[in-house]
């Protein structure tokens, strides 16, 4: 494991990663709502986004 971040919700979609001003960053949504799946509701979505330094 490279790195480990508590959203405090599921890790919903795909992953991408994309470079903006020299820096790999990784955008990852999170608190998704699924009408299958996963029994615990979430609050509003949100998007978490790593960057390396």
């Amino acid at each position: 494991m490279v790195y480990n971040y508590h959203t405090g919700q599921p890790i919903g979609g795909s992953v991408i990663s994309y470079a903006a001003d020299n820096k790999k960053c990784v955008p990852v949504a999170s608190r998704m709502n699924l009408p299958f799946g996963w029994t615990r509701k979430s609050g509003l979505a949100k998007i978490v986004i790593f960057a390396a330094p």
